[in-house]
């Protein structure tokens, strides 16, 4: 247990790769499906009873609890940045002002959290040590600097960085990026020069011989495959995926998680590459139809869930 807590977050998919290979990307696919499904069911049910303005803080602690165990087990904050995003929305969608403005009060220790937990996550085994050198480092502007931090404000400064860099320092994409949504499925002893995916690419770039990965939003990837066209691109993606979730098997009442998962990965998408996204959507409709994670579960008036009758 002491190894993990002080191996890298980031360096320890690597070393479970070297060891497992193929097999454990397969796993950790389905691992990340599996935890948007968890954070979209989440969500589901906390706005289900904003909705009714009932509450169940037993169940509500214990979504907490297995969020948190995730964070500290990977090192990543998106699911709950997720879970935090679709938690306000519900709350703007069924007027929920008073809980609106609770969160807007304890935003600030919030981002604080965030900010230091992006500081200390790469070695948990002292924490009272790492804080306290995140609470002495120069940081400049330490405003600045956790808002950075917490919003993943670097993914907008390489994105500026790549406005000028691409089609003068750099050749464009042309849609390589977008291919690997759809060779991830040919293991490397099959197709060796398959292209790594954009974040890696991006690392290659602008931190090579680190051994990272970064992100530039999806305007930055289309940037990147297609240059100023991305302008126009942009919003067809937008239509196109509003359209999507108004079609089958989306845009029914008895694909409420569906719905839900579709909604926390858009927000997903807006960091993270298209193959990223699309992948982690086809392993959770795959996991969802396998397991039936929807079974008796519909929509009944609005938002609200019935359990109906096996038929």
């Amino acid at each position: 247990m002491e190894s993990f807590l002080v191996s890298h977050w980031y360096l320890r998919q690597d070393e479970l790769f070297a060891r497992f290979g193929d097999p454990f990307v397969l796993y950790s696919r389905m691992s990340l499906a599996n935890q948007i499904i968890f954070a979209s069911s989440a969500a589901l049910y906390v706005g289900i009873h904003l909705q009714g303005r009932t509450r169940n803080w037993r169940f509500m602690v214990l979504i907490a609890f297995f969020l948190i165990t995730q964070m500290v087990m990977s090192g990543n904050r998106i699911f709950i940045a997720l879970f935090g995003l679709a938690f306000l929305t519900s709350c703007w969608v069924y007027g929920r002002k008073q809980m609106m403005l609770k969160l807007l009060i304890i935003s600030p220790a919030v981002l604080l959290v965030f900010s230091v937990w992006a500081y200390v996550r790469h070695d948990i085994s002292d924490l009272g040590e790492e804080i306290a050198s995140h609470a002495q480092a120069d940081v400049g502007n330490r405003v600045t600097t956790t808002l950075i931090d917490t919003t993943e404000g670097s993914c907008v400064m390489i994105l500026l960085h790549m406005v000028n860099d691409f089609g003068s320092k750099f050749d464009y994409l042309y849609g390589v990026s977008y291919t690997k949504a759809i060779t991830f499925v040919l293991p490397r002893r099959i197709y060796p020069d398959k292209p790594n995916n954009f974040p890696t690419l991006l690392a290659d770039l602008y931190e090579p011989g680190e051994i990272t990965s970064l992100g530039a939003t999806q305007l930055g990837e289309l940037y990147a495959n297609f240059g100023f066209l991305s302008v126009l691109l942009l919003p067809v993606v937008t239509v196109g995926l509003m359209w999507l979730s108004n079609r089958p098997p989306f845009g029914t009442e008895k694909h409420v998680l569906i719905e839900a998962v579709l909604f926390l990965l858009l927000l997903w998408s807006v960091l993270a590459s298209f193959e990223d996204s699309f992948i982690t959507l086809v392993f959770a409709l795959l996991l969802i139809r396998c397991f039936t994670f929807e079974r008796h579960l519909s929509f009944s008036g609005s938002l609200q869930l019935s359990y109906e009758k096996a038929q």
